[in-house]
């Protein structure tokens, strides 16, 4: 029997969307989350050709200010019974132990995965992070609560959401590196080639927190795996007579598949959760997907250098050896898929 994790406050969080239009609701919000980095590199191609890079980051500047705005007047507010503490070790092992794996990964690729530097500096960014939980697990007012992780079926939902964001990221960071390195194109015309699958993305995702009430999350998830299994594995072959076309319709398919398993699996593992500590659910959630997010890029990148250098050494002249590694990485992201497939049929539901 699951008990209460030792550490909740009492805290109530409100819920504002009703219990039958739930899967609906979280589809939305699946939909925000998964969207911009698919939308993202259309957004940004416009400014770095009409203005500068630079611009990217002042672009955020309004979008954060009317977030702000929104959320003071739209967010309900909690009754808190007791002022909480900030964890400032909590914060320091987190930050600098995932600041070392970043790191870490980025520059396997030039230090070569076995040089002592990179061991050494997974190694200790792998030892900050235990602290941290092991210190969040005692503290009484944790950063982020891991107990809710006795929860199975919420746990089995954070793996999977896990291999979603580096199967989303893989598309994100190597198919722009490809467009732009290997064939040459402008950051516009990379945009536009990825917006397809945006629109894919976007046009999916309400329609499985429909379907999610009639089919249930199982046939959902075990379809959407399957279709980005699919789409990923042929990505896996980009060369440089590689077509836009062929990008299109690949990772429109990857989106799709996204798409389709992405609200069930977040829906299933927080209505594992009671909702009195759903909020400490969501948050290890959000982190989650940021770190695993941040973790894949980096490795990506040092993937991606050290199979250029394999492709060069072979023969192949800069543009090709890029064009190839980018295959070679894409074929390495298929690997937590097929291993997510088993796991996803933990998460079936009783229905009736």
């Amino acid at each position: 029997m699951v008990t209460e994790p030792p550490h909740f406050n009492g805290e109530r969080f409100q819920q504002t969307i009703d219990k039958r239009r739930q899967a609906f609701g979280i589809s939305l919000w699946s939909l925000s989350s998964a969207l911009a980095p698919a939308v993202g590199p259309v957004l940004a191609g416009v400014l770095i050709d009409l203005l500068d890079w630079r611009a990217l980051f002042y672009f955020n500047l309004p979008i954060a200010a009317i977030a702000i705005v929104i959320a003071l007047k739209n967010l309900p507010e909690t009754d808190l019974s007791e002022k909480t503490r900030f964890d400032l070790w909590g914060l320091f092992f987190s930050f600098v132990g995932s600041v070392l794996l970043l790191a870490a990964f980025a520059e396997a690729g030039a230090w070569g995965w076995l040089d002592k530097r990179t061991i050494l500096m997974v190694l200790a960014g792998a030892i900050l992070l235990a602290l941290f939980v092991k210190r969040e697990l005692a503290v009484e007012f944790p950063l982020l609560n891991f107990s809710v992780l006795a929860y199975r079926k919420f746990t089995y939902s954070i793996i999977l959401n896990a291999v979603l964001s580096i199967a989303l990221y893989a598309g994100a960071f190597l198919i722009p590196i490809f467009l732009q390195t290997s064939l040459g194109l402008g950051a516009l015309h990379t945009g536009l080639i990825m917006m397809p699958s945006a629109f894919v993305m976007a046009l999916f995702t309400p329609v499985t927190g429909k379907l999610y009430n009639r089919a249930g999350p199982l046939p959902l998830i075990l379809a959407g795996l399957a279709i980005m299994g699919l789409g990923t594995y042929m990505m896996g072959s980009l060369t440089l007579q590689t077509t836009a076309l062929y990008v299109i319709i690949w990772s429109s398919v990857r989106y799709l598949g996204i798409a389709l398993c992405n609200m069930p699996i977040l829906n299933v593992g927080m209505s594992a959760v009671p909702l009195d500590i759903a909020g400490y659910a969501s948050a290890l959630n959000n982190w989650t997907r940021q770190c695993i997010a941040s973790l894949s890029i980096a490795l990506f990148s040092g993937l991606i250098a050290y199979r250029s250098a394999v492709h060069g050494a072979n023969g192949a002249n800069p543009d090709a050896a890029s064009a190839l590694a980018a295959g070679d990485v894409f074929m390495l992201s298929l690997i937590p898929l097929i291993i997510s497939l088993p796991l996803a049929l933990l998460l079936k539901e009783k229905r009736g």
